[in-house]
């Protein structure tokens, strides 16, 4: 079994499933927007994703993607039994294991793209959103739009996606990791600082 498929597992449902938080965006998170454009950037963000239905729209799309994902690795080539249980099981549960980190970052994640709407819109563009958000067509497009990453077209291209993923990782991984022990070899006091807690010491410079 490939080692590097339940890293590649993590790797695509965490990129695929929250808005990405970056350095850049932190740092601007701070700067200045109106009440009235961050109230209605906050309102279209209650309208997207409701906070009553919010965690189980998480867990749905968490789920399909896992489902995608699963179907777009070679877990079919594992014939030994004992380890097909083991990757299915673990690809399984993904969705349970990645939860809590979700569940606790969901309202930041939520008054983050509040304040983004608020800076990337104008207070005219905030208002007309915000109306379009509050009919009944707008109020399903925006509720809706988790659903699309289960549509059949949809979900056989993230399959393919996810196939084409591991195979980039099956090819350059093992560079990757011929690259670091050839590292920690050459400068040996490197190794020992894996166990800090902190970045790899081969990335630190």
């Amino acid at each position: 079994m490939k080692s590097w498929i339940p890293v590649a597992a993590l790797a695509a449902i965490s990129s695929g499933v929250l808005p990405p938080t970056s350095a850049s965006a932190q740092t601007t998170a701070t700067a200045t927007t109106s009440p009235e454009a961050l109230a209605l950037g906050q309102s279209i963000v209650a309208i997207i994703l409701p906070p009553s239905t919010r965690q189980a729209t998480m867990d749905k799309l968490m789920r399909t993607m896992v489902d995608q994902m699963k179907a777009g690795i070679p877990v079919d080539g594992i014939t030994d039994p004992g380890l097909r249980r083991i990757l299915d099981g673990y690809l399984a549960d993904i969705p349970n294991i990645v939860r809590p980190t979700t569940s606790a970052f969901l309202p930041k994640q939520m008054d983050a793209m509040a304040q983004a709407y608020a800076r990337m819109f104008s207070l005219a563009e905030l208002k007309d959103i915000a109306a379009f958000a509050n009919t009944p067509s707008g109020k399903s497009f925006l509720q809706r739009g988790p659903e699309v990453m289960s549509d059949p077209a949809v979900a056989a291209v993230n399959t393919e996606y996810f196939s084409q993923i591991q195979a980039i990782n099956a090819r350059t991984v093992p560079e990757l990791k011929r690259k670091i022990e050839a590292y920690l070899k050459a400068h040996p006091d490197a190794a020992g600082n894996k166990a800090s807690g902190g970045a790899p010491a081969a990335t630190q410079q």
